[in-house]
């Protein structure tokens, strides 16, 4: 597809000669990502200006620069024998792009949403979908207001379903989002209180969170619901057309109860990874997943329900989700052994439903030695910082872990509140923590790293990592 002339000339000056459109574009803001006959676009940051890498794009071979009427004032002469769309506000140049792009293409989208699991939901829709389609998905995490039109210049004429991840963390947010990429279907993971900061309460990110799904009722899209989640279920009545899946209970007989797709049977393996019956409207297929945690079995059934609503095999499906496993330099739940030693790199972020959701899976671990859980702070909590952390030390006191190792200024109030089995320490800084963990680790046991993105908890893992494959060598 292309964007024409007249699309680019819509949005403000455009300087230069001989421009016809643009065929199959790719767009960045990244100037050493250019490559010839690319677009570049200049935003300004907290940190950077990409006006000052225009120069640089031009030489890597962009064929057209988004840029600023300020800047180009100031700069533009020096660039006499290029080719540059003059806005006034390059941010908004490149959402209305990507509109205009998207539109060209009569294909559906599917938003996913949520506070967390979106990115392996968003992989494992994907997957699950490229066993019957051609697929555009988001890349990573690139979910918010410059991520999701730049996964949009992503579209080709062979696209048939396009996967968008959508990030938000203020209101008004995800509607943005949707009139960018124009969403004909959604669905929302859970609702709980990440970036609960900034709002003034759980409700108050649920609705936040419930704009795609009003969106998609206004616009006459669908959306799938996971009736398992309270928050979503209230959301869901701002929709539209409704798929229902969830794991069955037993005052639920079959799905046609309610439930479009769900699951059945639920066991799970030595390394937490959960088998379970996938049943659907068109059939019921054995799953068993590659992923641990027993939260994964929400992010599948997300998946498989998306994959029914567009007509997927139950067995394409199936094969799908087994074959799945996310990449580990996502660093999402990914598990590995190292000298005899479990780790679990879950060190991406963490809110207080995925920081209870990792601890739950390394409870389930059936491994031989301990269980020791190695934690940061969980931020953007605002108000509620002191109180979800306390209640998460509180929570793990129920699970029996061996050993609790933390670090941060939050999570010392989950120290305080958690009891264990052996040994709790809190620690000052990572190397003091990595010190005691390699004091206390032993063969057999495992070791989930775990903490907000800001927090680098990764440190810690890499480490340890470091420490147990010279310890083994030796």
């Amino acid at each position: 597809m292309k964007l024409e002339r007249a699309d680019v000339e819509s949005l403000g000056r455009l300087v230069g000669q001989g421009f016809s459109g643009i065929e199959n574009p790719t767009v960045s803001i990244d100037s050493r990502s250019i490559k010839h006959g690319d677009v570049f676009v200049a935003l300004r940051g907290e940190k950077n200006d990409g006006h000052e890498f225009v120069k640089s794009a031009f030489e890597n071979g962009a064929q057209l620069a988004v840029v600023n009427h300020l800047w180009f004032e100031k700069h533009g002469a020096a660039f006499f024998d290029k080719r540059m769309l003059v806005s006034e506000d390059t941010l908004s140049a490149l959402q209305q792009l990507a509109r205009m792009y998207r539109r060209k293409f009569a294909v559906p989208i599917v938003a996913i949403g949520g506070n967390s699991g979106k990115t392996t939901t968003k992989e494992m829709t994907a997957a699950v979908l490229r066993s019957t389609y051609s697929v555009l998905a988001t890349e990573g995490n690139l979910n918010n207001h410059i991520g999701v039109p730049l996964t949009l210049f992503g579209l080709r004429g062979t696209t048939e379903i396009a996967v968008i991840e959508m990030g938000m963390n203020h209101a008004g947010e995800m509607t943005t989002l949707c009139s960018i990429a124009e969403p004909t279907h959604g669905l929302i993971t859970n609702i709980g209180k990440a970036h609960i900061e900034f709002f003034n309460s759980e409700d108050a990110v649920a609705e936040a969170e419930g704009e795609l799904f009003a969106w998609l009722g206004k616009t006459g899209g669908s959306v799938l619901v996971n009736v398992d989640d309270d928050q979503v279920m209230k959301q869901a009545s701002r929709a539209g057309e409704k798929k229902f899946y969830g794991v069955k209970r037993p005052s639920i007989q079959g799905v046609s109860a309610g439930h479009d797709v769900e699951a059945e049977e639920l066991s799970m393996d030595d390394k937490g990874c959960v088998k379970f019956r996938l049943t659907m409207r068109t059939g019921a297929v054995e799953v068993q997943l590659r992923m641990s945690g027993r939260h994964n079995i929400y992010n599948a059934l997300a998946a498989a329900a998306v994959g029914y609503n567009f007509g997927v095999l139950p067995e394409r499906i199936k094969d799908a989700l087994e074959n799945f496993e996310i990449n580990p330099a996502l660093k999402r739940m990914s598990v590995s052994e190292t000298g005899g030693v479990m780790l679990i790199n879950d060190t991406y972020n963490a809110n207080p439903e995925s920081m209870r959701a990792g601890l739950q899976t390394l409870a389930d671990m059936k491994n031989t030695g301990k269980k020791i859980a190695v934690l940061g702070d969980m931020l953007e909590l605002g108000k509620a910082s002191a109180s979800e952390h306390q209640a998460l030390g509180e929570f793990i006191t129920t699970l029996k872990l061996d050993a609790l190792l933390t670090f941060g200024t939050e999570i010392k109030r989950t120290s305080n509140a958690a009891t264990v089995k052996e040994t709790k320490a809190h620690f000052a800084t990572k190397a003091d923590l990595v010190d005691a963990l390699k004091g206390i680790a032993s063969r057999g046991d495992a070791i989930l790293f775990k903490g907000s993105r800001g927090m680098k908890m990764e440190e810690a893992f890499e480490a340890m990592k470091e420490h147990l494959r010279v310890r083994n060598e030796n």
